[in-house]
């Protein structure tokens, strides 16, 4: 297993006397989880489940503590990936921040190259070295999309705070500054939800001019 960490820094307001509202720490949270579980599950197994838990065969999260004056948040991602690869250039570390740029630069990730990395994990019940998947099924479009919506979702969950508990947001992935964010975002749902409101809106009654 490899470990990776993604830190979240917020600064201003309720967040530089080390606090959040309630509810945009759980938001936090719950984002957090989101963001490396899917690109855990994708980088692992080639998929985007509907259900994103917070291990699996390949991987585990964990919160760890909060820490500084300025409110901030942890969360460590152990992968059975690297130390298996016969190709160390693309490892997770690597696949996430490419990963997490595009969708930044509003695109589609890169698959991970797969033909260059044979991904060997191993369970109980087989030989040491056996392969656990077939890495050779490359995700498709739809999984590519999929995991672009769910870091949307995820990062329309840590920006929460933003506006009412912290004036920015700072993210490190792997101790190294990846973006800076001073506006919460929206995400699809929320986006959805608004325009189906709108139009389940009853019409304006328009006056008579007499």
């Amino acid at each position: 297993m490899t470990d990776h960490t993604l830190t979240l820094h917020y600064h201003g307001r309720r967040a530089s006397h080390g606090a959040l509202l309630p509810s945009a720490s759980k938001q936090v949270i719950s984002g957090a989880q989101v963001l490396l579980a899917a690109h855990g599950y994708y980088f692992t197994q080639g998929l985007v489940p509907n259900r994103l838990l917070d291990r699996s065969d390949y991987f585990e999260i964990t919160d760890l503590a909060r820490a500084g004056d300025d409110w901030s948040a942890s969360f460590r991602i152990d992968v059975a990936s690297d130390e298996h690869s016969d190709c160390k250039k693309f490892g997770f570390s690597a696949f996430v921040a490419a990963s997490y740029r595009a969708w930044s630069e509003k695109r589609l990730c890169e698959d991970p190259p797969y033909d260059r990395r044979q991904l060997l994990l191993t369970s109980a019940s087989r030989a040491a070295n056996s392969p656990v998947f077939d890495t050779d099924d490359v995700p498709s479009l739809t999984v590519r999309r999929r995991l672009y919506a769910r870091i949307g979702d995820a990062m329309a969950l840590i920006t929460a705070p933003l506006g009412a508990s912290a004036n920015t947001l700072e993210l490190y992935w792997d101790d190294t500054l990846i973006d800076t964010k001073s506006k919460r975002l929206v995400s699809d749902v929320e986006i959805e939800d608004a325009l189906i409101a709108m139009r389940l809106r009853p019409p304006l009654a328009v006056r008579s001019a007499h």
